[in-house]
Order: structure tokens, then sequence, then C-alpha cells
């Protein structure tokens, strides 16, 4: 890969939701979840969200926990960020860390580690490559909450990039080469559902999910045959559609046999990947009379999307310079 530096006093910090990495973590990463106003907006204020969070957690996590079971006990999201921090290190030839929004590490861990390394400004990725209120100015607004007075900026999307949309394509391309001949083929795209009324008051999230989506069929050279669903909806309001399970009908419906599907708002595997995806997905599939179902991997530290990290990291940095020149 391609060595891109940037100045040796900025550091790069990567962001993302996290994941419990222990059974004992499960509780309190999803009362922190239920807390966050930014991601789920519950009446009555703060006051009345924090109390009851407190009680949805301590019901689902039994529940949550079997399905972490499933996938081997812990989330994979620690140890994946990991490996992008430390991959996109080297490219850029600077510090890199990272830190979670509902577990350790936090931001203020983060940027405590940072301080060792004395750099005076911070290029913020969040691992969201669509932006939403939801993930994207929920840690943008964690992160100004703990930065002081210290020289920053964000990358607040990159859904649209062409090294994110080159490595979705790449390892989609992968899958498909792998279906059999004969058997109607389908490519479905998947993203995380938010409420239509998320939608509707102007968040961006499913725009850029469109427009990731016609990005990477575009250079797949894609015919008809593909589609976009939502998946993981919780709670009795409206979310955005299709859902996976009403997309799975309609492809059944077509007599479709082998299924690629490809995840677009992830860029490291999590329990919605390897325990919705692999796990209910596949039996669903397997009972529509889907005989071939290939799951395309997140991202993860593939080479062609740290090159996409860093050239991102790259262009805010000389940004950041020159406002603080």
């Amino acid at each position: 890969m391609p060595q891109t530096s940037i100045a040796t006093e900025t550091a790069v910090l990567l962001l993302n939701m996290g994941g419990p990495r222990r059974p004992g973590e499960i509780e309190a990463y999803l009362r922190r979840i239920f807390s966050d106003r930014d991601m789920i907006a519950m009446p009555g204020g703060h006051f009345y969200q924090d109390r009851l969070a407190k009680i949805i957690a301590a019901r689902r996590a039994p529940r949550v926990a079997e399905r972490y079971g499933l996938i081997g006990g812990a989330s994979p999201l620690d140890t994946e960020t990991r490996k992008q921090a430390t991959g996109l290190a080297r490219l850029l030839d600077c510090p890199v860390t990272y830190a979670m929004r509902y577990i350790e590490p936090f931001i203020p861990q983060a940027l405590a580690d940072l301080n060792g390394e004395r750099p005076r400004k911070v290029v913020v990725i969040p691992l969201y490559p669509q932006y939403s209120r939801a993930t994207t100015l929920s840690a943008i607004r964690e992160f100004r909450r703990h930065a002081g007075n210290r020289p920053h900026v964000f990358v607040e999307d990159h859904h649209d990039h062409p090294g994110y949309i080159a490595a979705l394509a790449e390892l989609a391309a992968q899958s498909l080469a792998r279906l059999e001949n004969g058997g109607k083929r389908h490519t479905l795209f998947v993203a995380h559902s938010i409420p239509r009324k998320a939608v509707v008051a102007g968040d961006p999230y499913v725009a850029q999910t469109e427009a990731t989506v016609r990005a990477v069929t575009e250079r797949l050279s894609l015919d008809g045959a593909w589609s976009l669903a939502y998946s993981s909806r919780v709670g009795p309001v409206r979310w955005q559609g299709p859902s996976l399970e009403e997309e799975l009908a309609r492809l059944a419906g077509e007599n479709v046999r082998q299924l690629v599907v490809v995840p677009v708002s992830f860029v490291a595997e999590n329990l919605e990947t390897l325990y919705d995806l692999d796990h209910v997905f596949r039996q669903q599939c397997a009972a529509a009379g889907i005989s071939r179902l290939e799951r395309v991997p997140a991202l993860g530290d593939s080479p062609r999307y740290l090159a996409a990290l860093a050239d991102l990291a790259a262009t805010a940095a000389r940004k950041l310079e020159a406002e603080h020149a």
C-alpha cells in the first residue's frame, strides 16, 4: 500500500460504537446505548430516560448474552478497530488510536493516550461511512465534551469516497465469483435501519446509503439483479424499509436461489453481521429456498479500506494544519 504521511504534530482518532468484550459488560453497554438521546430519544427527557435505560438493559441483557454466546461470547469490534488503527498508523506514520462510544476505551482515555504522544491536533474519523445523527453526531458530540481547546477536525462521512467504494466492490466481486452456474442470482445490500421520522426530519443516512449502493453497483457493472434492504428494527415506531424479511419474501417469490449479501453500513464485524446475518438471516434464507448464500465480509483492515482512511485522514490533516498554522 502507498504510504501517506501527515504532520507529526497531528494524530488520528477512530471512533466506533464498540461492543462488549466479555459477558459481564453487556448490561452496562446496553444501558449506555439506551441512555444516549442522540441514539434513542425517549419521552420525558434525560431524567426518565436514564432510569428507563437501566430497566431495558437489565431485561434485554440475558437475551443479548445468548446471541453473543453464538458468536464466541464477545464482540470482535475492539479487536478489529485496533487492527484498523494499527494499519492506519503504518500508512500515515503518525499516532493513531481509537475510542468507543459505549464501551472502553472511551474518548477521555484515548485522548489521554494521545497526550503521551504530544500531538497538538487531532483528525477524528467516526467509522460510520454514512452520516446519521444516531451514530455520527452522537460520537462527535461526545468527543467535543472531552476535547477542551484541542484543535481538531471531523471526517463526518465517507459514503462516496472512491477508496471505500472500491473496497466494498472488491470484496463483493470475490463473493459473486463464488456463485455457482445455474439458479437465479441476486445481490442484496444491507444497511442498519433508522426510524422514518429521522429521515423525514432530514437525516442524510438513507440518501447516503443509496448513493453508496449505486456507486458499488456501477463499479461492479451489476444489472438489475440487486436491491437494498434494512436490518435491526427495534420498537413500535415506523422504520426505513424494506426490511430484510420483506425483501427475502419478495426475492423468494421471484425464484431467486443464489444470494450475495453486502453489508454497507458496517466496517467491522459485529453482532449484526455475525448473528443477525450469518445466523438468523441464513436460516431464514434456507427456509425460503435460497440454495447458496454468500455474505461479503466487513471491510476491517483490508488494504483498500485502510488506503481510503489514510487518504481521508491526510486530506483532513492538511485542512487542520492550514486552519491552525
